[in-house]
Order: structure tokens, then C-alpha cells, then sequence
């Protein structure tokens, strides 16, 4: 995953041609938004997710799903309030009551587009879909969460990611394996993510904890590796 950190319209044209793909550019088929940004590489605050689908749909780029049966879900959407309006009654919602979005013709194009501009086929990324499994093979979202970062278990948690991301750095020969320079890409990619107001508790622990646990076993001193799974405890803590 690359860690560099994405300007707000990178991250639009990202999301918009994820969208596309996960929907296999299909104007029938439900997606939620939140699961095609899964897919965007780079580092990005969480929260632009669901106001950039708020702004898709207002665009006429997606629409909201027949499959999304609360009909408050589609109240809030389609209201004439303003934006701020609409993420703030969306963000109360709980998870299960998401909206699924569907693909326009308009936002398809946009989507080809945005597939020129960042150098990638539309087509191309929808045969690796289709390849591994299509969209039921999507890794599951999970609860959004959201984070006191005053405690103190959060900073202690986020104290000693940027230390492990350290420690590595500072070791060529981890650097120099197979997975080094990755794994660091994913402590770089999930210290962003809890960097965040609100985290997607799914995505924080196949991204983050999977590079963390990797980190304990390759440090040079067992104290570093135990501080480091001690880090983990307190992470799933702060994710409950």
C-alpha cells in the first residue's frame, strides 16, 4: 500500500473510479461506497469518505440503491439540506444502516476519466475483480468507531507506532527483505487511519494490527517486541 498522503481531488478521482470498478461499471449493481475506498492507496482522512459519496450523489454520479430499505436513509440523501446537514444525520446512523449506491452513466464516464488521469484501465482493474472473486470478495467493513485521542491509551498506542516505524526504518536489513519496505507502507497507512476522529474498526485491523504483529517478531530486543503487542492490547481496546 503506498503511503504517500492524497490531496482532496486525488482522492475524488480515486474514489469515483473504485466505485466504478466494485460496481464492474454495472448501472444495476448496489455498492457501498465505504468498501470500494477500502481500495485507494494512499493516506487520507476518514472522513472525506461519506462526504465525497454525499457530493457523487448530489452530482448525479451515483444514486441510492433500491436495496437500501430505510426510508429515513433516503430522506437524509435526498433532502434539500445542506451538506454539512446531511453528513451529520448520516454519521448517527448506526453501520448496518449505511446506504448502498448505485453507478450512473454520468459517473461512469467520470470514472473513465478519472482512470486516464491516474494512469489505470477501468477495464483492466474490473478483470483483477472479476479474477480474484468479484465483489463478494470485498473485505468486510466493520463498525466505525471513534477515538478519544486525549486518553492516554491513545497516545501511548500511537507513541509506539511511530516508534516501531522507527525501528525499522533504522534497520537496513529489514529494509532490505522481501516485505520490509511493505510493512512499513502499512504501519505508515494505519498510523493515518487512527489519526482520524472515527476509524473503521475492519479496515484498522487487517491493515494496522497485521503490520504490528510482524513488527514484534522482527525487532532486534524482546522488550521492543513486547511493547509492541502490549500497543496491539491497547489498540483493540480503544477499537471496542
Amino acid at each position: 500500500m503506498d503511503s504517500a498522503r492524497l490531496t482532496y481531488s486525488t482522492f475524488q478521482r480515486n474514489l469515483i473510479f473504485r466505485i466504478a470498478v466494485l460496481a464492474e461499471a454495472d448501472f444495476e449493481r448496489s455498492i457501498y461506497v465505504e468498501d470500494a475506498a477500502v481500495h485507494i492507496d494512499g493516506r487520507y482522512p476518514a472522513s472525506w469518505t461519506a462526504t465525497v459519496a454525499v457530493k457523487f450523489k448530489e452530482a448525479g454520479l451515483i444514486d441510492v440503491a433500491a436495496t437500501t430499505t430505510d426510508g429515513d436513509l433516503f430522506a437524509i440523501i435526498n433532502s434539500d439540506a445542506s451538506l454539512a446537514e446531511k453528513l451529520k444525520e448520516l454519521s448517527a446512523r448506526k453501520e448496518n444502516s449505511r446506504p448502498q449506491y448505485v453507478l450512473t452513466e454520468s459517473g461512469l464516464q467520470e470514472a473513465e476519466n478519472a482512470g486516464r488521469y491516474l494512469g489505470l484501465s477501468l477495464w483492466e482493474e474490473i478483470d483483477k475483480l472479476e479474477a480474484s472473486g468479484g465483489s463478494e470478495h470485498v473485505p468486510e467493513m466493520g463498525r466505525i468507531v471513534a477515538l478519544d485521542r486525549t486518553s492516554d491509551k491513545y497516545i501511548e498506542v500511537e507513541s509506539e507506532v511511530h516508534g516501531t516505524i522507527h525501528k525499522i526504518r533504522s534497520d537496513n536489513e529489514l529494509m532490505a527483505s522481501d516485505d520490509g519496505a511493505q510493512k512499513v507502507a502499512e504501519l505508515e497507512a494505519g498510523k493515518a487511519l487512527i489519526q482520524a476522529d472515527q476509524v473503521n474498526e475492519g479496515l484498522v485491523k487487517r491493515t494496522l494490527v497485521p503490520a504490528l504483529l510482524w513488527a514484534a517478531k522482527k525487532v532486534r530486543d524482546e522488550s521492543s517486541g513486547t511493547a509492541i503487542k502490549l500497543a496491539v492490547t491497547k489498540l483493540f481496546d480503544l477499537l471496542t
